[in-house]
């Protein structure tokens, strides 16, 4: 599709036809993305493909999760911040008042429970499972939301 966008005339149709190349774009990686977004010919495309890249580019606390025991765990933290692999996420609140608890949650509600705006925190109960004897503790991690721009190779 990214080949013929350039013999599309009408407006509307090449507006629609940007804003799902950069969707697909932002999805494959944040950087090859923006470099595609660089590379068009006018400042209005590049504006608009920039803009849906920024929508579309995740937002959160920066974990691949999974979930297990009930509960969603941290596979990997993807930038710092205070979450580590194997932690179980109790809970999370949100604007000092908003508690929401995961047990029994399905993973997408639960992701979309952790993803805000950038510069936003969310303090988070974990159970993090001690090394070398496999008791969990209770941790409280207060953990302040970002962009997440993402490799290829990050993406599951």
């Amino acid at each position: 599709m990214s080949a013929h966008y350039n013999s599309i005339l009408d407006e509307e149709t090449r507006s629609s036809a940007l804003d799902a190349l950069a969707k697909q774009m932002a999805f494959n990686g944040t950087d090859e993305a923006l470099d595609w977004a660089n590379s068009l010919s006018s400042p209005e495309d590049q504006d608009l493909a920039h803009d849906t890249i920024y929508r579309e580019t995740p937002r959160g606390i920066g974990a691949v999760l999974k979930v297990e025991s009930g509960f969603p765990m941290v596979l990997e933290a993807l930038v710092p911040n205070g979450l580590e692999a194997g932690d179980l996420i109790v809970s999370a609140l949100n604007n000092g008042t908003d508690l929401t608890e995961f047990y029994g949650s399905d993973i997408m509600n639960s992701i979309e429970a952790l993803r805000g705006t950038p510069g936003t925190d969310v303090v988070i109960q974990v159970m993090r499972p001690d090394p070398d004897t496999g008791e969990y503790t209770q941790v409280e991690i207060t953990v302040t939301r970002q962009q997440l721009w993402l490799e290829e190779e990050d993406q599951p």
